[in-house]
């Protein structure tokens, strides 16, 4: 494949068909968004019991739904995998879900900034702490995603971008099981 980057945007199609042929999947998902909206924790951990053996899957399918999606409140997510797994194993099943959201935005970033060809050598430093930062505020902040998104455009070391979201993720799990 000439443009391996092109390999970040097959989930979206991927998402879509499902979405198209299985009316129960869109029914889900609506749910969930709901869940997530009015911050129902409780409802939530319905669906990580429905899942049996792999309700931690599911927690974590729905902690990367809910990151990527920047209208709903992210402590919600902790709260519900708390209540339902545990406080440390609900701590990284959201870790995980949002490392891999804030991953995949920040290779988006990425994947942009090669469409751009910019030379945006001089802000890598910027890029690295704004990766820090935004992985950090996400349950806090939800349009923080964008940073993400910037972040990876601005930035020219993916190994350094993906070591600061995931060390800013790390943190806000703490953060997250302290409070």
């Amino acid at each position: 494949m000439k443009n391996k980057w092109l390999l970040l945007l097959l989930p979206i199609p991927i998402i879509l068909i499902i979405f198209l042929i299985n009316k129960s999947f869109i029914l889900s998902i609506n749910q969930v968004s709901e869940m997530l909206k009015s911050s129902n924790a409780d409802s939530l951990q319905m669906f990580y019991y429905d899942g049996g053996i792999f309700g931690w899957l599911v927690s974590i399918a729905i902690t990367i739904y809910g990151i990527l999606i920047p209208i709903f409140p992210k402590a919600v997510m902790f709260v519900a995998n708390s209540a339902y797994f545990g406080p440390i194993l609900g701590a990284i099943l959201v870790m995980i879900g949002s490392f891999i959201a804030a991953g995949y935005l920040f290779l988006i970033g990425r994947w942009i900034s090669t469409l751009i060809k910019g030379d945006l050598e001089k802000l890598k430093l910027i890029s690295v702490g704004l990766s820090f930062i935004i992985s950090i505020i996400i349950p806090i902040v939800p349009l923080s995603i964008i940073g993400l998104l910037i972040s990876g455009i601005i930035s020219k070391n993916s190994k350094l971008g993906i070591c600061a979201i995931a060390i800013g993720t790390f943190i806000a799990g703490l953060i997250q099981i302290l409070i």
